[in-house]
């Protein structure tokens, strides 16, 4: 096989691209993070390092390939818990706050409203209980924790 063999075909472009590159010539190079099929046809992330070698009197090639996919699944994940998160915040901080501003000033009116007051007062102390309960249901919803796909 080529190295062009166990790329998928379009990342052969890519590939050439960055072979046209000429290296540092000292240490190992980085090539960057490239697609690759496996033998079995699994296709995974490889972060691509070389370094130029004397073998047996003729330049040579040693490249590393590290199969990177189940690193970039967990920083893939993390960001998403990450974002969850960040919306979770902005919930409990501005849409929390709402319902639970309108009981807490609900509250004294009950207290001195007459009575005729008393029952609009209670619906909207009800309907804000509702608005906080659906609320504190969409906050535990995002907080399940994300999935991390594996191959």
């Amino acid at each position: 096989m080529t190295i062009k063999d166990i790329r998928p075909a379009d990342e052969v472009p890519k590939l050439e691209k960055r072979l046209r590159k000429r290296t540092t010539g000292t240490g190992m190079d980085h090539r960057g993070i490239f697609w690759h099929k496996k033998k079995n046809g699994e296709i995974i992330q490889a972060d691509i390092q070389s370094t130029d070698i004397l073998y047996k009197g003729q330049k040579a090639k040693v490249i590393l390939a590290n199969d990177i996919t189940e690193r970039l699944n967990y920083i893939k994940a993390i960001e998403e818990q990450n974002e969850k998160l960040k919306e979770i915040s902005r919930l409990q901080s501005h849409v929390i706050r709402a319902p639970l501003a309108k009981i807490t000033g609900l509250i004294p009116l009950i207290n001195d409203v007459k009575e005729n007051m008393v029952e609009r007062e209670k619906n909207c102390l009800f309907l804000s209980a509702n608005e906080l309960d659906q609320v504190i249901g969409i906050i535990t919803d995002k907080t399940n924790i994300v999935e991390i796909n594996r191959p």
